[in-house]
């Protein structure tokens, strides 16, 4: 057994330390915009029908949820009581959901604190369907060894598939749950957050273990160019090489509600494409939702959408400007991952050889 005093002697071994954060320098442990945005659409899916979603959809959406925003760990889920949970009736935005966790690989029991989260608002009724379920007694896969007291008595294995089979129907991509936890804390180190908050949303006994965080986050200027939707590091961040499109005509002869236009911020926009659902029935801001949504049928003219990422940009300018730098103001975001979002629709409608529309 080595003791401290073979501190030398393993130093002169010869062999490769193994560097767990080197996902998260070279980004691909990140999460790209186009990932992001499929899980966020999947899971204000789920929460609009959780009432109506098999004990085994509701499951894995909530350890996804949990998994994703929070960057639990596996072992941390595992550990979560029904006791942890407390929901609290809001007044006008729903309910409040709350859990109590604690941290995991410390080597002492004493370091094995606890904590609390909040479950995004959007989002709490998931937890709040699920709660009331597990209270009756209902279950997706029951582990043999697990407590009746478990909020999730699923083995933990079950819990690591889980999430990588969702992430993988959801996007495309099988992602980890170390994955999702290295995300969640890089976007907090992209918003700005300090060494210490990011170290203490991981649960980390040292700041310094989340410095590889910040060396991967990009300088002002860097986000203010992703914004706009013109750096080259992310021409190919949106994977969605759409071959759903629709031509003029075919687009002219739809009817009216299912042509998408709108005003977003002023702008007059219109003629972009079509959408399988319908404006009337959409719940979110047509134009600036719709290239990130799956009912979306883009118009094959490149020229359209270079037209709408021109007039859109002066806007995100204006919002980075007014908020002075502030990338997480919500008005930012949503013009930034729609901005990404069209310029690689521009992009795959290019590399699928579409035309400008015109014969």
């Amino acid at each position: 057994m080595f003791r401290p005093t073979h501190a030398d002697f393993v130093r002169s071994l010869n062999f490769q330390w193994n560097d767990n954060y080197q996902g998260v320098i070279s980004g691909a442990s990140i999460l790209n915009a186009d990932e992001e945005a499929k899980i966020i659409e999947h899971l204000d899916y789920v929460t609009a029908r959780a009432a109506f979603a098999s004990d085994e959809e509701l499951a894995k959406a909530c350890l996804l949820c949990i998994s994703y925003q929070h960057g639990l760990r596996p072992v941390q889920i595992t550990r979560l009581n029904l006791d942890d949970v407390r929901i609290y009736q809001g007044v006008d935005d729903g309910p409040l959901v709350h859990f109590l966790a604690y941290r995991a690989k410390k080597r002492k029991a004493s370091d094995k604190t606890a904590f609390i989260r909040k479950i995004k608002l959007e989002w709490a009724p998931l937890l709040v369907e699920y709660h009331r379920r597990r209270l009756l007694g209902q279950v997706w896969i029951r582990s043999e060894t697990a407590s009746d007291a478990k909020l999730f008595p699923f083995a933990r294995a079950r819990i690591i598939s889980a999430i990588g089979d969702t992430t993988e129907q959801v996007t495309g991509i099988r992602r980890t749950a170390t994955d999702l936890r290295h995300s969640a804390a890089q976007r907090l180190a992209d918003a700005g957050a300090t060494i210490e908050e990011v170290a203490e949303f991981l649960g980390h006994s040292h700041a310094d273990t989340s410095l590889d965080y910040f060396e991967a986050s990009p300088t002002q200027a860097e986000k203010l160019n992703k914004a706009l939707a013109i750096s080259p590091i992310y021409s190919a961040i949106v994977e969605v090489a759409r071959s759903r499109t629709i031509d003029k005509a075919a687009l002219l002869g739809m009817p009216s509600d299912k042509q998408v236009g709108g005003v977003p911020h002023g702008i007059p926009i219109a003629g972009i494409g079509a959408c399988d659902l319908g404006q009337s029935l959409c719940s979110k801001n047509p134009v600036l939702s719709c290239y990130t949504c799956r009912k979306f049928l883009p118009l094959n003219d490149v020229a359209i959408h270079k037209e709408v990422l021109d007039k859109l940009r002066p806007v995100v300018r204006f919002f980075f400007d007014e908020s002075l730098g502030d990338n997480q103001s919500p008005a930012f975001v949503q013009l930034k991952v729609t901005l990404e979002t069209i310029l690689a629709t521009i992009k795959a409608l290019g590399a699928n050889g579409e035309g400008d529309g015109h014969e």
